[in-house]
């Protein structure tokens, strides 16, 4: 990849981007400058591509996309500054000087992924990522980082250089039959790997750059079927982490909303008492509507069931009558939102209880 990376800069650096075009989902075609040419970039999951092409007709039929639109807001016009690749994987980085929104010159990186099914393209302005095609790895706004190689790449590696290595890593997908297939056509058809001659590759074989072309000895065979299946072992570990830390975060916004609804029921039980008081309060103020004067602003009375002097406020608005039944009315209310919350509360702690275990099990 990084020889592919090195003569795609020597062909396209300092050349101008015209256009962003997509013919369909997967794919974007960048027309370079005044030349026949175009670079292609496909992360289809089935198929992964990046090549030289003839430049399409402005005319040909184009998929409108948000990403699409994005990169040409932002890339159209711009100049490649360079094209790179980090040794040892399958990264392609192409820098490109393009304005801002709001009009200032800036430089952007576009991050071409080949990972086989995890493949993508993003655009990184900075040290964050502004938008990613298929959001596989890279999230908006999320720091970019480049991935951690599977190959140490000062390791010259057995049967092969470590980029070998790591293509073999992302392409056997632990399947050892189909491993020790791809190395038998990458010895015996040398040819078809040069990464000059992307457009005669077909899935799932892509472009590598080999430095030789070793003996295929059983043994190193082996070798490199155990190391497919440990890339693939790691690989299959980091995705698990990744969606237990999703599925964690997940859990305890859970049961943030259930601790909220366990106290919100817990306050309209703890109210029933407030609803014995007003309904006592209004059967007093009932028996003394005919002795106390319409204008008094308060009255006082005995709670018979603890035997306290109350002095209540009296809405001088209304008649003594209709505060009464307020009082009622609102007693009612509150005996309906305990007898409610009282039938809710089990379910809500079950399930508050069940939640914490599992919560438990994810973290551990």
């Amino acid at each position: 990849m990084k020889a592919l990376a090195a003569a795609l800069n020597d062909r396209l650096k300092g050349q101008r981007i015209e256009s962003v075009q997509m013919p369909d989902k997967h794919t974007l075609v960048f027309p370079i400058g005044r030349t026949p040419d175009a670079l292609l970039i496909c992360v289809d999951p089935t198929a992964n591509a990046l090549a030289l092409v003839q430049a399409p007709k402005r005319e040909a039929a184009q998929l409108r996309h948000p990403f699409r639109d994005l990169l040409a807001a932002r890339l159209a016009g711009g100049t490649i500054v360079g094209i790179g690749a980090p040794l040892g994987e399958r990264v392609v980085l192409i820098d490109v000087r393009s304005h801002s929104r709001i009009g200032d010159r800036t430089e952007v990186r576009l991050v071409v992924e080949l990972f086989g099914s995890r493949a993508d393209l993003a655009l990184v302005e900075g040290e964050q990522v502004v938008e990613s095609l298929r959001r596989r790895r890279l999230e908006p706004k999320d720091a970019y980082q480049e991935p951690s190689p599977a190959v140490d790449p000062s390791r010259p590696g057995v049967g092969g250089p470590p980029l070998v290595l790591r293509e073999y890593g992302h392409l056997a997908e632990g399947d050892s039959t189909a491993a020790r297939s791809f190395w038998e056509r990458v010895w015996s058809e040398p040819g078809q790997f040069s990464p000059v001659r992307l457009e005669n590759l077909s899935p799932p074989f892509y472009p590598i750059p080999l430095s030789h072309r070793p003996e295929p000895q059983p043994a190193v065979l082996d070798f490199l079927v155990a190391l497919s299946q440990a890339v693939q072992s790691e690989r299959e570990e980091a995705d698990l982490e990744r969606r237990r830390r999703t599925l964690l975060a997940r859990q305890e916004a859970a049961l943030t909303r259930l601790w909220r609804t366990e106290q919100d029921l817990l306050a309209a039980l703890s109210a029933a008492k407030e609803a014995g008081v007003l309904r006592r309060q209004a059967e007093s103020l009932l028996t003394m509507v005919t002795t106390l004067p319409p204008e008094a602003s308060q009255f006082t009375y005995t709670d018979w069931e603890s035997g306290d002097a109350r002095t209540v406020a009296l809405d001088p608005s209304q008649s003594h009558a209709a505060t009464a039944q307020s009082w009622f009315k609102e007693a009612r209310r509150i005996t309906t939102r305990c007898k409610r919350a009282e039938a809710l509360l089990p379910d809500v702690q079950a399930k508050l209880e069940a939640g914490i275990l599992a919560r438990d099990e994810i973290a551990n």
